[in-house]
């Protein structure tokens, strides 16, 4: 919950045999150099509720994403019209203008990092 995923091979995965309940909300994958697959291997005996996902991919420097599916490699499993655990619900409405304010903050260090070592290739 919450989370910038850059430059991932394997964003988010769930291979295991073994069933769980999932809450994947308000992260943003956004692709690098080498970002790829942000739902890799996700098992259809999963039980997921997501919500807010968003992905960048056109590497452009620029945060302009839009909404991110789940991606299920075996078929597709139960998608949950709810948080499964009451504490995702209340930690996301708590420090819901924090979490804009951090990631706006997060991501503008990322591109800036970015274009600095673009220009240090150049020399």
């Amino acid at each position: 919950m919450n989370n910038i995923l850059y430059n991932f091979e394997a964003g988010y995965t769930t291979h295991t045999s073994t069933h769980f309940n999932h809450d994947i909300v308000n992260n943003y994958f956004v692709y690098g150099p080498k970002g790829s697959n942000p739902w890799f291997q996700v098992d259809k005996n999963q039980s997921i509720y997501a919500s807010g996902n968003m992905i960048d991919t056109d590497r452009d420097g620029k945060l302009n994403g839009g909404p991110s599916n789940i991606y299920y490699y075996q078929g597709v499993g139960e998608e949950l019209a709810k948080p499964w655990s009451e504490l995702t619900t209340r930690c996301w409405w708590k420090n819901r203008l924090k979490r804009i304010r951090l990631l706006r903050a997060s991501l503008t260090s990322i591109f800036f990092v970015q274009k600095l070592l673009r220009l240090a290739s150049l020399t």
